[in-house]
């Protein structure tokens, strides 16, 4: 229960404003989004795929035999997974560095994989499709102002303060 408590709000909230300062830097996407071009269910995979809330995850090798790109890893040792930098791999994604949300791509490593997928991900998804829906149809651009500050720490990445001018529609 603690963890679901910790990364549902942890993850929830800078996924949040990861996606609000990602559109606020990329207004013909925020456009789209507005429009309907792209569906926000869509749009969200790229919010997570290009700047994640969670940037690294440890674990621990558990078989004998594992090997990463032919280098042995030893059974026991433990291992950083680099998420924020798997999601921007330029043989897995055409401009990977580029903020497309027609990309729609579920793929990302942002929710983990295999037996350490998130259990989370069904909510987070949908808290992050109802939060910009109702943004999209509450206001027409997003700018962001001075003041933004990202949150220090390696682990999360999301901001502690995110000044934002949103006229209303």
């Amino acid at each position: 229960v603690m963890v679901l408590l910790m990364a549902g709000h942890e993850a929830s909230v800078n996924a949040a404003a990861n996606g609000v300062a990602a559109f606020a830097q990329h207004p013909d996407e925020w456009r789209a989004l507005r429009s309907g071009e792209v569906q926000t269910r869509v749009a969200i995979e790229e919010i997570l795929r290009w700047d994640p809330p969670l940037q690294f995850f440890q674990r621990w090798v558990l078989e004998e035999g594992f090997e990463v790109q032919g280098v042995p890893i030893p059974r026991g040792s433990k291992v950083g997974l680099m998420i924020g930098s798997s999601n921007r791999d330029p043989d897995k994604y055409e401009q990977p560095d580029a903020f497309k949300i027609a990309r729609g791509d579920t793929a990302h490593l942002s929710f983990g994989g295999g037996i350490h997928f998130c259990l989370g991900a069904p909510l987070a998804r949908l808290e992050l499709e109802l939060l910009f829906d109702a943004l999209a149809s509450a206001l027409p651009t997003i700018e962001l102002l001075p003041g933004a500050v990202r949150r220090p720490g390696f682990q999360f990445r999301g901001y502690v303060s995110l000044p934002i001018a949103a006229p209303r529609a």
